[in-house]
């Protein structure tokens, strides 16, 4: 089942003014037969897909009592330096454990084992955001409870103050600061659940880029929500 949400795309020429708008995003559920979800998710030309195993069996170091343990794995298609701008399992994996422990209901299957595997196969840009992307959306596939459905978005802050909304990797490198923001659906609302920040920025600089993130979040739980429409359907 594939789904492609487009826009007014960032996927041309560099404009004078803001660019606002997300890349086309296109998505295919359940790629994988072994996962109990899964996505291939490209947005513009970054690539990732991503798998979720579980609720099931923990070992005994995983094993809590009270909830489920979440396991979150980032598999980068090359390695890169750890200060790197871009992504890699350094900034990847806690980032994306951090949003799926507080949006996953992890109360619900206690003593049990969700794991999350995340792979990248290209980046141009805005990688950590896709991948919180496609961390939701596999497991929305494998059908674990959330207490909300969340996103990443992507804005990057130029040389000369515009903001980028989900930039590309030419646009990314010359930015002189990059917010990947978490955000989550609730009632009806879009709210920031963290940031991750690279570079130097005034505060207005953050305030903007969070007001530019929480618009296109909404723009693709939009998206969320076509994509499990036409999963249930075909269901």
């Amino acid at each position: 089942m594939d789904t492609e949400m487009s826009s007014n795309t960032n996927d041309g020429e560099t404009s004078a003014v803001s660019m606002t708008k997300l890349r086309t995003l296109r998505a295919q559920l359940s790629v994988l037969h072994r996962a109990d979800g899964s996505v291939a998710l490209q947005q513009g030309g970054t690539v990732v897909w991503a798998a979720v195993y579980g609720p099931g069996d923990s070992t005994a170091s995983k094993r809590l009592n009270d909830r489920a343990f979440i396991d979150v794995l980032f598999k980068p298609k090359v390695s890169r330096p750890a200060n790197d701008i871009g992504a890699t399992k350094e900034n990847v994996s806690p980032l994306l454990r951090g949003t799926c422990e507080s949006m996953v209901d992890i109360r619900r299957h206690p003593r049990t084992l969700i794991e999350l595997v995340v792979q990248e196969l290209t980046d141009d840009g805005g990688l950590r955001a896709v991948c919180l992307t496609a961390g939701c959306l596999a497991l929305l596939d494998a059908g674990i409870p959330m207490t909300a459905v969340f996103c990443g978005v992507s804005v990057a802050l130029m040389p000369d103050d515009r903001l980028v909304l989900d930039p590309p990797l030419k646009e990314q490198k010359m930015a002189t600061a990059l917010f990947t923001f978490a955000l989550k659906s609730a009632e009806s609302e879009v709210e920031m659940i963290s940031c991750d920040t690279n570079g130097r920025f005034q505060f207005d600089d953050f305030k903007r880029a969070v007001s530019l993130a929480i618009e296109a979040a909404a723009e693709v739980f939009l998206f969320y929500r076509e994509m499990m429409q036409r999963k249930l359907s075909l269901g």
